[in-house]
């Protein structure tokens, strides 16, 4: 698979990265919203792992503009779901409809898929 990761937590980025690539993907990263999307547009991609709060473009804004384009991406946006209020997923659930993201969040994705 070719897997593109919006990561600003360079740790957090660096841990996906290697672990996608020791599992045999493609893997193209990225430390802030607008190079995610530059990347995101330039190439064809499997699965977008996209962090929510980003530098430059956060990354609903990243998924709306690849909605708009037309880019069949199937989409992860990593939820802390632990520290996650009734509220605030709420919120996300409406700013995902904003960025047109379909309900729940997309295709499935099976952890298994990526291995």
């Amino acid at each position: 698979m070719r897997i593109l990761v919006v990561e600003d937590d360079l740790e957090a980025q660096r841990y996906l990265v290697n672990g996608l690539k020791e599992a045999g993907h493609v893997v193209d990263d990225a430390a802030d919203g607008e190079t995610g999307l530059t990347l995101a547009l330039s190439r064809p991609y499997d699965v977008a792992i996209i962090d929510r709060m980003l530098p430059e473009l956060d990354g609903l804004s990243i998924v709306a503009a690849l909605r708009v384009a037309a880019h069949d991406v199937c989409v992860v946006l990593p939820v802390d779901c632990p520290s996650m209020t009734a509220a605030g997923l709420r919120a996300l659930a409406d700013a995902c409809s904003d960025a047109a993201v379909p309900e729940g969040g997309g295709r499935t994705l099976d952890p298994a898929a990526i291995r």
